[in-house]
């Protein structure tokens, strides 16, 4: 078993109760498990004590393809660019992030903020879109744009020439998002709920704020965009450690040394 976080794990994220009979479900199929391994170590604690499972046999994070350092150019970024990427959803910290978005404005004129990925979620009854833009004052809603899903080229496009990407999540089981992000040398945000801190050591590769913190989401996006060579330390300091401990060359060992482990121990 392979474990990207369940059904019952985000409700217990969230703190709300899990469908009864998803969470037996869910449980029963876990403890049939001969070996499991989890996509990070916070989700590999959270799973066990869920389930009452025996111990983790190995964290395996996801891997990413890392561009070339020659293809990550800091010179072509917009200066007033911010990006997330992923789904819109509340649970991604969106909320907070628009909340935050009057205050960056107040601080640079030439910002924009830039939504890609899917926007089917609804809140309270309404379209996700309709409810974040209607949360801003009419002057700077023209500032922030939703692309909808896109091809992963037009993805890599936009993180090249982003200056700050944000994800202020309240629950992951591992993100990809942000990793990505920083493969492709954009200063990061991120948040430090679930297995955050384990791809973010805060000011060295990159930020973390509370998604509960609106004022303090701002007050990172306005760092980034108004100190460039802070920005650029970030990014290059982000790339270096996602090519060092998840491009796909560095994430095969772990995979291998687990499944060789399974397969000897079970014959």
């Amino acid at each position: 078993m392979h474990v990207h976080g369940s059904n019952t794990y985000f409700a217990h994220e969230a703190g709300r109760p899990a469908a009864r009979m998803t969470a037996w479900l869910e449980r029963s199929s876990a403890r049939r498990a001969d070996f499991w391994c989890a996509v990070s170590r916070y989700a590999a604690e959270r799973t066990q004590a869920i389930f009452g499972l025996s111990p983790v046999g190995a964290v395996v994070y996801p891997a990413i393809v890392v561009p070339e350092e020659s293809d990550v150019d800091p010179e072509h970024r917009d200066p007033g660019k911010v990006i997330f990427t992923g789904n819109v959803t509340p649970k991604k910290g969106v909320v907070s992030l628009i909340d935050a978005w009057a205050e960056v404005k107040r601080a640079r004129a030439d910002a924009q903020l830039h939504f890609v990925g899917p926007t089917s979620a609804r809140v309270e009854g309404r379209p996700i879109v309709e409810y974040l833009l209607n949360r801003l004052p009419d002057s700077i809603r023209l500032s922030v744009s939703f692309h909808g899903p896109q091809p992963h080229s037009k993805l890599r496009e936009a993180l090249d020439r982003a200056r700050v990407a944000v994800y202020p999540s309240y629950s992951e089981a591992f993100a990809a998002a942000p990793m990505e992000a920083m493969a492709h040398g954009c200063a990061t945000i991120y948040s430090p709920r679930a297995s955050g801190r384990e791809l973010i050591e805060h000011g060295r590769n990159g930020l973390l704020v509370d998604p509960d913190e609106p004022a303090e989401i701002a007050r990172s996006i306005v760092r980034l965009l108004e100190d460039q060579r802070e920005a650029a330390r970030l990014a290059r300091a982000g790339r270096e450690s996602v090519a060092e401990r998840f491009s796909t060359e560095a994430a095969v060992r772990p995979v291998h040394a687990f499944f060789s482990e399974c397969v000897e121990t079970y014959a």
